[in-house]
């Protein structure tokens, strides 16, 4: 079962990453390059001051944003079906807790589980990291089976995430099956 699902994971990543390669080459050869050289230091120049203030900016993490909007997911994930087990409620809390996130933002996504409102999810943040893309496939998948009961608002709520995120059907289904 563990063979299965990672290889399933891994034929979701290739074909994701590959996909968002293509793209991006797409984008970069349909576009019009006229530079003259005092245009090449310019653009060097400004790429390194952008490069220089990004580093030295300590309020941009992304892998808080990413455990964020990950949790965010779960939690709206957890209340699809209309019933949250304990199962599921211990699996999410393991996760939150192992978030690098603060201990005010902990308390407040634990506090959640209990509520009935659901997040508002940024999911352009997994389109630039395919490992947190499947990560995040493979975590709502394993959360909608933990209770016993895949149900089918939650493999229609994973469908539409992985979309969101560039995974195809095909690549969808296999993980769906193989988690």
């Amino acid at each position: 079962m563990l063979k299965s699902t990672a290889l399933a994971a891994m034929g979701a990543w290739s074909h994701y990453s590959t996909k968002q390669v293509g793209k991006k080459a797409i984008d970069i050869f349909e576009k019009d390059i006229e530079l003259s050289e005092e245009e090449v230091v310019d653009e060097g120049a400004a790429e390194i001051k952008n490069l220089t203030a990004s580093t030295i900016n300590p309020t941009y993490t992304p892998s808080i944003t990413l455990d964020l909007e990950k949790i965010k997911t779960l939690l709206n994930l957890l209340k699809i079906d209309g019933e949250i087990k304990a199962e599921e409620i211990y699996y999410v809390k393991t996760i939150i807790s192992n978030a690098n996130l603060t201990e005010n933002e902990k308390t407040e996504l634990e506090q959640a589980i209990d509520k009935s409102e659901k997040f508002v999810v940024d999911y352009s943040v997994f389109t630039s990291s395919p490992d947190d893309a499947i990560g995040l496939l493979v975590d709502m998948v394993t959360l909608a089976k933990r209770d016993g009961t895949f149900h089918i608002t939650e493999k229609i709520f994973i469908k539409q995430v992985g979309k969101l995120i560039g995974f195809s059907d095909s690549n969808i289904d296999e993980l769906m099956d193989n988690t």
